[in-house]
């Protein structure tokens, strides 16, 4: 799963997955892992070194697609599919975060390069399209399944 962030109480999408028989192997949405892909690097060892250190790496390397090339992005998201043997991406947009509305068409290519098949789904916070999601989920891992 990629995309917008999901944020508690907007758990719907990663909850549906497994409901609907998928397993949502990885997370790369600014919720998920996209915070840990680099560890801290201590320079000078004092407590104000150490302090700039983690600093530096919580505020500057932001990977919103606003921030940075996306190249980065779509490299990492191609790492994790063949590190947790990735059979479909669940592209998340969150009603309103244009940035990833844009950036769904170079991860498309991406995947369709690789043969990964990617659904773009979209949401908001309240409830009301829960069921229109696990149809297109469901039928989507039925996708997945068929292959």
């Amino acid at each position: 799963m990629t995309g917008s962030p999901i944020a508690f109480p907007n758990i719907k999408v990663p909850l549906l997955i497994e409901e609907m028989g998928g397993v949502l192997a990885a997370d790369e949405t600014c919720m998920g892992e996209r915070g840990l892909y680099d560890p801290v690097s201590v320079i000078d060892a004092s407590f104000d070194g150490m302090m700039r250190s983690l600093a530096s790496r919580y505020t500057k390397p932001c990977t919103c697609p606003v921030f940075v090339d996306n190249s980065q992005r779509i490299y990492r998201i191609k790492q994790m599919i063949k590190d947790h043997k990735i059979q479909g991406v669940i592209y998340h947009v969150l009603r309103g975060c244009l940035v990833y509305d844009y950036e769904y068409q170079l991860m498309e290519e991406a995947m369709g390069k690789m043969d990964i098949p990617i659904i773009r789904v979209e949401s908001d916070y309240n409830e009301e399209d829960v069921e229109q999601l696990r149809i297109r989920i469901e039928a989507f891992i039925d996708l997945i399944k068929f292959k």
